[in-house]
């Protein structure tokens, strides 16, 4: 989730702040885009929407789109400036009430940062994030062999037992590719318990494993799996294709884990 802070120059007029769960910001220039904001999603999630609206924004040059996508609702404002088109993606929950006045307004401010000199360098500023997993009691990140790269929990045993956690998913993940996924294609997604489950991830060869222990709350974890698979990978890129057995570099990720976990 990202919060969006406005605040208006002329103090007659109250500022105000908005919650949604996340905003890219898009140059379209000759057919070519160029991502040059995101928070809130991932980088897979704004490229498909780029490609299921681009050709839209295009034609119409400059506008509104607003649409259902999933469990979401899409705002889309784009912008003809000149040589290029700039769209605004914006993205909440269906069900969540989005004053949309105050987001267009939130659009003009970007568009004029946007044509200023200062560009938008701003915009962290005003998007400030604030990314919460519910009830996720632990993350493990375990290579396919089954070193265990990073661990998270909330529970001492399992951070004791983190090497042996690491192996049995990835041995059982293994097993599953192996015996079911080569007849139907599937992946094994979750491992379940009697209250708990795990909810598993693969992604360019690392596997995300998330601990969640009340499955009956929902949410979407498959939207937060996404993010920090992202920031993971994109964060040690270097670290894991040079990756020999040490664990260390990895440390570093606490930092950025620390938003997503329960206290």
């Amino acid at each position: 989730m990202i919060v969006l802070d406005y605040s208006h120059e002329n103090s007659m007029v109250d500022s105000w702040s908005l919650q949604l769960h996340g905003l890219g910001l898009v140059s379209i220039s000759h057919g070519a885009t160029t991502v040059i904001f995101l928070k809130g999603m991932s980088d897979a999630m704004l490229n498909s929407l780029i490609r299921g609206y681009k050709k839209r924004i295009i034609a119409k040059r400059e506008g509104k789109i607003i649409d259902l996508v999933g469990s979401y609702t899409l705002y889309i404002h784009f912008f003809d400036i000149e040589s290029e088109l700039l769209a605004i993606f914006y993205l909440n929950k269906k069900d969540v009430l989005t004053r949309y006045d105050d987001l267009c307004s939130f659009s003009s401010k970007i568009l004029n940062m946007y044509c200023s000199d200062n560009s938008h360098l701003n915009l962290n500023s005003l998007c400030k994030e604030i990314i919460n997993f519910p009830r996720l009691s632990a993350l493990f990140i375990i290579s396919e062999d089954g070193h265990c790269l990073f661990s998270k929990t909330s529970s001492d045993y399992l951070n004791q037992n983190a090497i042996q956690i690491s192996g049995f998913i990835s041995a059982i993940l293994l097993f599953s590719n192996e015996i079911i996924g080569k007849t139907s294609g599937d992946s094994l997604k979750t491992i379940n318990f009697e209250r708990i489950q795990f909810h598993l991830k693969l992604k360019n060869g690392i596997i995300f494993a998330y601990l969640i222990e009340n499955r009956e709350d929902s949410f979407d974890i498959d939207y937060f799996a996404e993010l920090i698979a992202e920031d993971f990978l994109n964060t040690f890129s270097t670290q894991l294709q040079n990756f020999h057995g040490h664990v260390s570099a990895f440390r570093k990720f606490e930092s950025h884990i620390e938003k997503y976990l329960i206290p």
